[in-house]
């Protein structure tokens, strides 16, 4: 993993020194949670390369928000809650993309705030992430304080479990500034994820090294309703391990995001680990079986501004081996266009409403694989390139002229061949602000 360690270097540079100034691909990210609930089985499945073919990077793209549409469709802008205003906002979103014939991407946001005084506020988030990789669940509460009437706020969060083990907190210091023309928001974080596990634990798994989550998150939203962000983020070496069953597992990240309103960035690598040990009746190692799997991604995008026309490139490798040193690397390099109507902008923010009606995307991926073949699945081509249209319907649902809610469904067709029929799959989105 010599090549994948120079470019985590590399990203660390980026990541402490580069200046920033424009909105993340992911949102909340500080609410972070370690998903180990599953056991040994599940971690090893959500690493493992078997079932990951030469369209499932495509598929994650396809099934993925564009960072300009979270631009125009913040949930909870700095804006809401200037001094005295009492005020309710939300979102709740919810999509699922075909797979396979078994399995979806599961996204599920839910997120509201409320001002409990002038100088307090409520937040409440679930959040539900699930595909071959990922499998994150957590709900968070956050409660922020306003200092003597000034534009710092302290705020403290933490996760909703039943174990105590599984008790998330985080602390941040936040600067807002209300104004109309400009409100800005900068928030300083840190989060310990089950910050407790080694103490409140009747499981008897232990942290050697505890997580932590460090990061910088900017938003602004001027008085045309264009919302932007920015973020910088570490995740500290964690390093998880339950003596009694042998299971050893670690994790680490780092990510730097910076869009504007006619260009999108972001890189970010991320390095778990997964090992268990089976022990003979003396206590010594008999066995071990596990793997490491590096993930590196980075993906630009551009779009115009007198039509909505987007278009990108990205580029994602997987790299993995297990004990015994085999080695396997997916590589993934993607070229994207889409044209989606521009969104109805109105002189008040809160009005943005979507432009209903059909949207198209155009996608090809190279893919390729190197390394040893056994560790994947036997069927996965090494050379391939897939191309895809993507067909998407969009419905606005509006009140009293304005617009809550929006139902998104997507059918997607293969280009490059027919092995299983023209028809790719579907996607659907549901979102409602309140």
């Amino acid at each position: 993993m010599e090549r994948s360690s120079a470019f985590f270097h590399t990203l660390l540079v980026l990541v402490l020194f580069l200046p920033v100034t424009a909105p993340a691909f992911e949102i909340d990210s500080e609410y972070r949670s370690i998903a180990t609930e599953r056991g040994y089985a599940g971690l090893l499945e959500s690493l493992s390369p078997k079932p990951l073919d030469s369209e499932y990077q495509s598929d994650i793209l396809t099934y993925s928000d564009s960072p300009f549409s979270l631009l125009a469709s913040s949930d909870i802008s700095p804006g809401n809650f200037a001094a005295g205003q009492e005020r309710v906002a939300g979102i709740f979103s919810t999509s699922a993309g075909s797979l396979s014939a078994t399995q979806f991407d599961f996204r599920l946001r839910a997120k509201f705030a409320r001002a409990l005084s002038d100088s307090l506020r409520f937040v409440y988030l679930r959040s539900e992430h699930e595909n071959y990789e990922e499998q994150a669940s957590a709900s968070f509460v956050e409660l922020q304080y306003q200092i003597a009437g000034s534009r710092l706020w302290l705020a403290a969060y933490g996760s909703l479990a039943r174990m105590k083990r599984e008790d998330d907190v985080g602390f941040a210091a936040i600067w807002r500034d209300p104004s109309e023309v400009l409100r800005r928001e900068h928030r300083l974080y840190v989060t310990f994820p089950d910050f407790t596990r080694s103490e409140r634990n009747d499981a008897g798994d232990r942290f050697q090294s505890g997580p932590t989550v460090i990061g910088w998150k900017f938003e602004s939203q001027n008085a045309s309703g264009v919302y932007r962000s920015s973020e910088v983020r570490r995740e500290s070496d964690v390093d998880w391990r339950d003596s009694a069953s042998g299971i050893e597992y670690g994790t680490t990240m780092a990510s730097f995001k910076r869009v504007t309103d006619r260009s999108s960035f972001r890189a970010q690598l991320d390095r778990k680990r997964i090992v268990k040990n089976t022990f003979d009746a003396l206590g010594v190692v008999s066995a071990r079986e596990g793997l490491i799997r590096e993930r590196e991604q980075l993906e630009y995008r551009r779009r115009t501004m007198t039509q909505e026309f987007e278009g990108g490139v990205a580029w994602v490798a997987r790299r993995w081996e297990d004990v015994v040193g085999r080695k396997l690397m997916h590589e993934n390099l993607m070229f994207f266009f889409d044209w989606r109507p521009l969104p109805v902008l109105s002189d008040d923010p809160a009005m943005w409403r979507p432009q209903p009606g059909p949207e198209l995307g155009l996608e090809a991926t190279r893919f390729a694989k190197h390394g040893d073949a056994s560790l994947g699945s036997p069927t996965t081509r090494d050379l391939a390139w897939e191309s895809r249209l993507n067909t998407r319907y969009r419905w606005a649902f509006s009140r009293d002229e304005e617009t809550i809610a929006e139902l998104a469904v997507a059918l997607t067709f293969d280009l490059d061949r027919a092995e299983g029929g023209l028809f790719e799959g579907g996607h659907g989105q549901f979102l409602m602000r309140f």
